[in-house]
């Protein structure tokens, strides 16, 4: 699908129909199938396939979806945007896969991440862990390009639907002391919604929900939203809410943050790291 915003056209890839490959199988064959459907976020579907549907979670599958966004985050932070920004990286020490505290070590030292904002300026300029990844961000989207400005946060009540609502991983954490301080200074822009990775990594896994209107599980790109209806042990419809269905809504954070970018060049860098989990591509738009 393309879709034409402003000065940029964004193509995006047809949805998967899930619901219609699903419906009509037994609850327990949604439940094993769905999570081998999305191998970005296996362990998310895993655990909210199972929730949606009545069946015991177990610490096995709580601890999947920890470990898959502690990888998710320190690929990114150590491997993926060093890498298309061509500056080098810290070595992720080992067992990084299932400890988080690891990963900020080797991120932010012995220290952590500061809670001050002028403590991560003086942390931004010292070439130490991931720095010069952070500094780099910073400089390349100076003066608030690309900043959102705040976006309503997604609820319980706004989830299920399409809506242009925050719902990221840095949203998650817009509380956080440092993540309101670096919003004020440099706006909601790449420095902040990267620094959520960081900031997710030191806090606890969040503990999925049911609710009137569906489960809600963590995913490492925000929250993941699932509706199944059944009928004598048979699906007979599914609704997935994801991340990207809401960074992708009208009006939603990819095109506020496409207004604000002025460097059309950027923007596959824009892109990992507001980081959809399909494919999309953005590109100046024909006018003419």
């Amino acid at each position: 699908m393309i879709q034409t915003r402003a000065r940029y056209a964004v193509t995006t890839t047809p949805e998967l129909p899930v619901g219609e490959l699903l419906r009509g199988r037994t609850a327990l064959d949604a439940a094993e199938t769905l999570p081998r459907l999305f191998n970005l976020c296996r362990g998310a579907q895993a655990l909210g396939a199972r929730l949606a549907l009545g069946f015991p979670t177990t610490p096995d599958l709580l601890e999947a979806a920890r470990q898959e966004a502690i990888r998710d985050h320190a690929m990114k932070l150590f491997i993926a945007l060093p890498s298309r920004l061509n500056i080098g990286s810290p070595t992720l020490p080992q067992g990084w896969q299932s400890d988080a505290a690891a990963v900020i070590r080797a991120g932010f030292g012995p220290n952590g991440v500061p809670r001050r904002l002028a403590d991560f300026r003086t942390f931004l300029t010292s070439g130490d862990g991931i720095a010069p990844l952070l500094s780099t961000i910073q400089t390349t989207f100076a003066k608030r390009m690309a900043d959102t400005g705040p976006v309503p946060l997604v609820s319980v009540d706004t989830m299920f639907k399409k809506a242009p609502v925050e719902n990221s991983v840095a949203g998650r954490h817009a509380d956080h002391p440092l993540m309101i301080q670096i919003a004020a200074s440099d706006g909601y822009g790449p420095l902040w919604r990267t620094m959520g990775r960081v900031i997710d990594l030191t806090r606890p896994y969040p503990t999925p929900r049911r609710t009137a209107f569906g489960t809600i599980v963590s995913a490492p790109r925000g929250d993941y939203g699932l509706q199944i209806g059944t009928s004598n042990g048979h699906v007979t419809d599914l609704t997935r809410i994801t991340p990207t269905d809401h960074l992708l809504a009208k009006g939603g954070v990819l095109d506020r943050s496409l207004a604000a970018l002025t460097d059309a060049g950027l923007a596959p860098l824009l892109l990992d790291i507001l980081d959809p989990c399909i494919p999309v591509t953005v590109h100046e738009a024909d006018h003419a």
